[in-house]
């Protein structure tokens, strides 16, 4: 089912800054770069660039964004960008790219949309599941606010002894399927003669159970990640991961275990994803600006 190699469809140049968000809604390709005010638009099916959409008109004069990710909720034909300069999270409207509504989120590292269409916030050491019309914390998914003895590390091969749960969740996602969130978890070393958090995805139940893990100590071998920086679902139950510091896409299976490389040793790093069931296609944002679009399914 899952092309090996995966046959490049198609690049894209999006400029000289890295890409930083990126989601596909209404066969439109929404791209965020780095330091950049404006959300890029691409045809997700010709690949022409169609518009852009500025934020800066969305602030106050003397007020300038950092967006730091970007998501979309098919239900409510939403985007939702996350600004981490100012603290807060924008509702837009695809079209148009008007403000259909905000609200204030002190930290904002990552966002993801659920099935149901609700909005998961990263605030760095939590995950907040939140209405996406109001932004109103419908509960904390997984982190600080769990109580100790449920935020350890559990059980078996995906276990880690007495570890607090998380570190620093660079992404994630709610599955559905087993009612677990995919995370993307690694914390830098606070010096050089410190150690380092394990670099690590994992599964997490909402009362802290963690049931598969892949990655532990930061590396560059099969079963290591270095930087994994965003993770998307696949067919199967099978996840996708950016790893960035080795400059590679990994296939992970249900139990998070190695299947393949899909992009391996690119002269760039992957920064996010993006995976289109209906074409089976992926979506490949890098450090250099450039999209790579791959098939991956038959």
């Amino acid at each position: 089912m899952f092309l090996s190699p995966p046959p490049l469809v198609r690049s894209i140049d999006a400029g000289d800054l890295p890409i930083v968000g990126m989601t596909v809604l209404d066969l439109r390709l929404f791209v965020l770069r780095e330091n950049s005010p404006d959300v890029i638009v691409y045809d997700a099916r010709s690949f022409v660039h169609r518009k852009s959409l500025s934020l800066l008109r969305l602030l106050s004069p003397m007020l300038v964004p950092a967006a730091v990710d970007i998501a979309s909720c098919p239900r409510t034909r939403s985007l939702f960008v996350a600004d981490a300069a100012n603290g807060a999270i924008y509702r837009l409207d695809p079209d148009s790219g008007s403000l259909l509504g905000h609200w204030k989120q002190s930290t904002v590292v990552g966002l993801s949309v659920t099935s149901r269409g609700s909005l998961l916030v990263g605030t760095g050491s939590r995950i907040l599941e939140c209405d996406a019309q109001t932004g109103r914390t419908l509960r904390t998914v997984a982190g600080a606010t769990l109580s100790k003895s449920a935020a350890r590390w559990r059980g078996g091969g995906g276990g880690c002894g007495n570890r607090t749960m998380m570190h620093c969740p660079r992404h994630f996602l709610w599955r559905e399927s087993t009612e677990t969130l995919i995370v993307c978890d690694w914390k830098e070393a606070a010096s050089p003669s410190s150690s380092s958090s394990p670099h690590s995805v994992y599964d997490v139940s909402t009362s802290g159970q963690t049931f598969h893990r892949h990655g532990n100590e930061p590396g560059s071998g099969e079963p290591d990640l270095c930087r994994p920086g965003h993770v998307v679902a696949a067919p199967l139950d099978h996840v996708i991961v950016a790893d960035q510091g080795n400059r590679r896409v990994k296939l992970l299976n249900a139990r998070l275990e190695f299947v393949s490389n899909l992009v391996d040793k690119r002269s760039s790093a992957p920064t996010r994803l993006v995976f289109e069931e209906e074409t089976g296609r992926l979506y490949v944002g890098t450090t250099d600006g450039k999209i790579y679009v791959y098939r991956i399914v038959a």
